[in-house]
């Protein structure tokens, strides 16, 4: 099922910690997060007023339940009070909009209506396109408007906040020296693997059938390349357009049986026809990876971009204190009993994203800590926590 997804506030949400589901379908569905409460209570309530924006329980709802289905598709759960941390993201967000009501963007309406059509263009038609913002409980006009937010907003930030933002190398080396447990890593393998799926409930006649359909696959391993076979015949829709490429991943990340038999090959070894619950696969061991610290050289270019992104979180936050002496802001929501965990990674303010790894939440006093950047998200073909 295609699953709408909106570019609402991407600047400041990217910046300070997630992103709102955006732009492109899901050809597997995410599992269902639980609803925030605001949208289980009606979501008629007012949770904050940002000068004359009233922010609802709905929308506030809305916001969460995306942010969860964002982490349970990466395998992971939001964190306890997660809620009230987007609330202050959101409550930024709009602080940054009503700043950049007197930037003058040439064309605004034009480039609003040009994201909205390329949207609608992503879906099979305008009826499965409306279809999928009802689910979202959006009305086209809701969405442009968002929309036109997201567009001053990253005109806030480009013209008016992140100016001057820069790290040193010096500053690389610094962290780096300082905070040594942050860049060990565990043992890792790079596989492939080819997938010729079957129902769980398949009969035996099935499954003969998926097997013979294998057999096929290994006499044109005997003379082709892995890669090119896997692009061209793996039913994982996942790693298929890598040629099967899993990334590396630690022990306890894929499905068990998976996994035994990926860490008991030899590099460059194919293995025998392995039987998980998704089907039959066919995995070649690319690379071991041993535990030990990441070295600086490999490490420096992500940490460069997380200590950016601190500073381009700080410099929202420094901002959004000024813009607050002139509009004022009004919680009407208690905080959750339980606080917040913090939000993930912050990126830099430019395309490219930190890796989770980096977990600075929106408030966060403290010099982020660096990990090695994770591997891919596992193949739902291999992964353990979907079906």
């Amino acid at each position: 099922m295609k699953h709408l997804r909106y570019t609402a506030w991407a600047g400041v949400l990217a910046c300070l910690g997630f992103v709102l589901i955006c732009s492109s379908g899901c050809k597997k569905k995410a599992p269902e997060a639980p609803l925030a409460r605001g949208l289980q209570a009606g979501g008629d309530e007012i949770v904050a007023r940002v000068g004359d924006y009233e922010i609802t329980g709905k929308e506030l709802a809305r916001t969460a339940h995306s942010y969860a289905q964002k982490l349970m598709m990466q395998g992971r759960r939001p964190p306890p009070g997660y809620e009230d941390s987007i609330l202050d993201v959101m409550i930024k967000s709009e602080l940054l909009y009503q700043s950049g009501k007197d930037l003058g963007i040439p064309d605004l309406s034009q480039k609003v209506e040009t994201m909205y059509k390329e949207m609608v263009g992503q879906f099979p038609s305008e009826q499965a396109f409306a279809e999928a913002l009802g689910q979202e409980g959006m009305t086209p006009q809701e969405l442009r408007e968002r929309i036109k937010k997201d567009v001053v907003v990253n005109e806030v930030l480009e013209k008016k906040v992140y100016q001057g933002i820069a790290v040193t190398d010096d500053e690389v080396a610094a962290f780096y020296r300082d905070n040594p447990a942050s860049f060990e890593r565990p043992e890792m393998i790079r596989a492939r693997h080819i997938l010729i799926g079957f129902a769980p409930a398949a009969t035996e006649e099935q499954k003969k059938a998926s097997r013979e359909k294998m057999d096929k696959v290994k006499e044109r391993l005997a003379k082709e390349d892995f890669a090119a076979v896997a692009k061209d015949v793996s039913e994982d829709p996942g790693s298929a357009p890598q040629g099967g490429d899993l990334g590396f991943f630690p022990q306890g990340q894929m499905d068990p049986i998976f996994e035994k038999a990926a860490w008991s090959l030899a590099t460059g070894q194919t293995s025998d026809l392995v039987e998980t619950r998704f089907g039959y696969h066919l995995i070649q061991l690319e690379e071991r990876r041993p535990a030990g610290i990441v070295p600086l050289e490999e490490a420096k270019e992500k940490l460069a971009e997380a200590l950016k992104g601190r500073k381009a979180s700080e410099k929202v936050e420094e901002y959004c204190q000024k813009v607050r002496l002139e509009v004022p802001v009004q919680k009407l929501r208690a905080p959750a009993e339980i606080p917040p965990a913090g939000l993930p990674a912050l990126p830099v303010p430019s395309a490219s994203p930190v890796p989770d790894a980096v977990p600075v939440s929106p408030e966060a006093e403290a010099a982020p800590s660096f990990s090695p950047p994770p591997p891919p998200p596992p193949s739902s073909a291999v992964s353990p926590g979907q079906s």
